[in-house]
């Protein structure tokens, strides 16, 4: 049974990151989605056929897919000779997750999955997609705005527009010292030196607020990079502090040299 998260997560997807390649059918194209004009949503669906309602078509192997471009240079995953999916507005999203724990476990794609998602629920629109020194911006968002940050406004998907690299963007990230992206929900603990794997700690958590749950059953996104440790030493938890339930998580460059340091000694 294919849940409501479930079909969030394929939004996800669609609507937060750009993909490159998938081992459907890889189709650039400048126009309009027609199937959303001849095709019930997914979820409609599955509530009207008795055939489709368990969801498994939506990862069938035999189910066509196709990826759309977009006006913004982001893809669109449609399934054209089945339905199409329907794109949550924020306040269905956080409803959608209310009470629910999400764990994301990969790769710096997943990373930027994660964030997204938590923009989404916290500033109720998604991330621009694309950084800040594409200027002039020539990528354009679907309701006509550009589709690329400003300077002093840098991306929660790339690390490049933060000032001091990734200690910059763990830093935001966390809280700096008031809160920042993610108004003090974002708890990080992470840190990074040089480019080798064996260099990331790359943990974070994300909680909303009590507008998607009440006390400790609010909804609550966890990312670990899966490379993230050496790989010798023994799991201990995450050791979070829970700082994102009162909107009080910051991370100060002395917090982040600490951190850093911490990793340095592994």
């Amino acid at each position: 049974m294919v849940t409501c998260g479930g079909i969030l997560l394929l939004l996800l997807l669609m609507s937060a990151v750009t993909i490159y390649r998938t081992k459907g059918v890889f189709v650039l194209t400048n126009t309009q989605n027609k199937t959303r004009a001849t095709t019930p949503t997914c979820e409609k669906l599955m509530q009207s056929s008795k055939l489709y309602a368990n969801g498994s078509f939506l990862t069938s192997k035999q189910t066509r897919i196709e990826w759309k471009l977009r006006p913004d240079d982001s893809r669109e995953l449609t399934l054209p000779d089945v339905c199409h999916l329907k794109r949550y507005t924020a306040a269905q999203a956080g409803q959608c997750l209310k009470n629910k724990n999400l764990l994301f476990i990969g790769d710096s794609l997943t990373r930027y999955q994660f964030t997204s998602l938590s923009y989404f629920l916290d500033h109720k629109h998604w991330p621009k997609r694309f950084h800040a020194s594409l200027q002039p911006c020539t990528h354009i968002s679907e309701d006509g705005t550009p589709a690329c940050n400003i300077q002093d406004e840098p991306s929660v998907c790339t690390n490049i527009d933060w000032k001091q690299h990734w200690a910059g963007y763990y830093q935001s990230m966390g809280g700096g010292i008031d809160g920042d992206v993610f108004h003090g929900r974002m708890e990080t603990l992470s840190a990074r030196f040089g480019d080798e794997f064996d260099t990331i700690m790359d943990i974070m958590r994300y909680t909303s607020s009590e507008e998607y749950g009440i006390g400790p059953s609010r909804t609550q996104l966890t990312f670990i990079m899966e490379a993230g440790t050496r790989g010798d030493e023994p799991f201990r938890g995450f050791n979070f502090n829970g700082c994102g339930y009162n909107a009080t998580c910051r991370n100060t460059p002395r917090q982040y040299n600490r951190l850093e340091e911490r990793l340095r000694l592994k």
